[in-house]
């Protein structure tokens, strides 16, 4: 977001005679110098404690610092001093989005709606909201609204591709999520919201090594981002098919708990029957059943000797070490330690039984790697090839 030089944000009244100016303010904006932004409104603050400008500009950079509690203190200030304001409904919504207060979100949208219903930005963060809430046809109706009034923003097309990715479950909207990714793309190519939207896009399409490269080049920009840093894990993973079949038990549940959770925030009252259904839950409780008892022993054996990555440093265990090791030590260092724990296993029940376990693990692997195979598959058959730009790097 930019505000126009020697102008407040996002309202027509002339800026108050202090420094820093609001043209020096505006500029670290257009730069997303966020902490000296900060740091500069501060300082008007310490100026006028009643500066305006002040608390809307220490707003905008804590919000993009990701700091809402303290954000959330001077927006209560502005909308009392200006409750006429639709900008500082913006401010509000963006703290509650943060905080995952969606309704509240909603609330202060409508508010900021009422007083100003051609304004792009109030149009595109409900979108977002509604989309997380499960109103889908709402969303897309403020979507397109905001496409009638800012279609050349960056922010506008990754609106859309939002809204079609929370209707993406029933309907694909494949070729609309790219078109939308390839449009933001031409107004901002670094924009890192867009560089995570392109990078789980082509994940959802089984393309792990373009989507890696794309989350990593967000991952640069926002490195601590906890959605972005969890989708460049899930890739990193899916790289691996080996390691994708061992670890299916805990990212099914992973994926499952999300899914729970959005459920929760959207639509409590079919919690229940999501337990019970969605995602076909009931149907493969047996296969997750069968698959976190032979396949997760190993999988997390495997994880802590081949995921070499800072990322994937487990507290509990000392990883650090083996990172030093050459592929041939860590693969040694993993016989060795499945080795060890078949003894120890067969010391405590039978070789007949660590035998019978080991068929079983091999027979559920097999299994496992065939249906993952058939849905990456069926996913690359029945979805769209994404732009070769997108995969140009390889």
């Amino acid at each position: 977001m930019s505000f126009a030089p020697g102008q407040d944000p996002e309202s027509g009244a002339e800026a108050l005679d202090i420094h820093p100016s609001v043209t020096v303010l505006n500029h670290l904006i257009e730069a997303k110098q966020w902490e000296r932004l900060l740091t500069m409104a501060r300082e008007r603050l310490a100026q006028k404690v009643e500066d305006e400008a002040g608390h809307r500009y220490a707003a905008v950079a804590l919000i993009q610092l990701r700091q809402s509690k303290e954000a959330k203190q001077h927006v209560d200030w502005l909308l009392r001093k200006d409750p006429e304001n639709p900008f500082h409904y913006v401010l509000a919504a963006q703290i509650a989005v943060q905080q995952s207060a969606f309704r509240q979100a909603r609330r202060h949208l409508e508010r900021g709606l009422a007083l100003d219903p051609e304004y792009p930005t109030l149009h595109r963060l409900m979108a977002t909201v509604m989309s997380v809430l499960g109103k889908v046809k709402q969303a897309q109706t403020h979507a397109d609204k905001a496409k009638k009034l800012d279609a050349g923003s960056v922010e506008t097309w990754r609106t859309a591709e939002f809204v079609f990715r929370a209707n993406s479950g029933i309907h694909g909207h494949w070729k609309e999520r790219i078109e939308a990714l390839q449009n933001a793309l031409q107004y901002d190519p670094e924009d890192p919201v867009v560089l995570w939207q392109v990078g789980t896009l082509l994940q959802d399409l089984e393309r792990p090594a373009a989507a890696e490269h794309w989350l990593s080049r967000s991952l640069a920009t926002q490195p601590t981002c906890a959605v972005v840093i969890q989708d460049w894990k899930e890739t990193f993973e899916r790289k691996a098919f080996v390691y994708r079949c061992l670890s299916f038990p805990w990212r099914s549940l992973h994926a499952f708990r999300v899914s729970f959770d959005s459920i929760a925030q959207s639509k409590p009252w079919l919690l229940l029957l999501h337990l019970l259904a969605v995602k076909f839950w009931t149907a493969v409780i047996l296969w997750w059943l069968a698959t976190l008892m032979l396949l997760a022993p190993v999988g997390w054996v495997a994880r802590y000797f081949m995921i070499l990555h800072p990322a994937f440093d487990l507290r509990f265990l000392p990883h650090s070490w083996i990172r030093n090791q050459s592929k041939k030590a860590r693969i040694a260092w993993m016989m060795t330690t499945i080795a060890v724990a078949s003894g120890l296993a067969i010391l405590l029940t039978s070789p007949e039984f660590v035998g019978f376990w080991a068929f079983l693990s091999l027979t559920m692997f097999i299994l496992q790697a065939a249906a993952t195979g058939l849905f990456i598959l069926v996913r690359r058959t029945m979805s769209p090839f994404p732009p070769r730009t997108w995969l140009s790097f390889q």
